[in-house]
């Protein structure tokens, strides 16, 4: 666990540092004519970084900080109510609207 939030801080310091380095790149090239090879490839480095970041960090934080389940605790994915661990006291009540269920 430990290590996986050392890696996540790492990456977020690496994202504010290509972040600085894009925006030095972009002030150091406002008076060429062109855009130059070395702010281009500062932004998109810092685009691509920041695009990864933002979609695996919520995953990461996710599988890494959410305890498993225990057998004990039950399952919301069972499939019939005769198969789901919470429900103790057999099948539960028909339900009203479609009585063969």
């Amino acid at each position: 666990m430990v290590r996986a939030r050392v890696l996540l801080h790492m990456i977020v310091g690496i994202q504010i540092l290509l972040g600085l380095t894009a925006l030095w790149a972009r002030i150091q090239s406002a008076d060429d004519p062109q855009p130059m090879p070395f702010m281009v490839i500062s932004t998109v480095v810092h685009t691509v970084v920041g695009r990864d970041s933002f979609c695996r960090f919520p995953c990461l934080t996710v599988l890494l900080c959410v305890p498993p389940r225990s057998q004990k605790q039950g399952s919301a994915l069972a499939t019939t109510r005769a198969k789901c661990p919470l429900n103790e006291h057999g099948p539960g009540p028909r339900n009203s609207r479609n009585p063969a269920s």
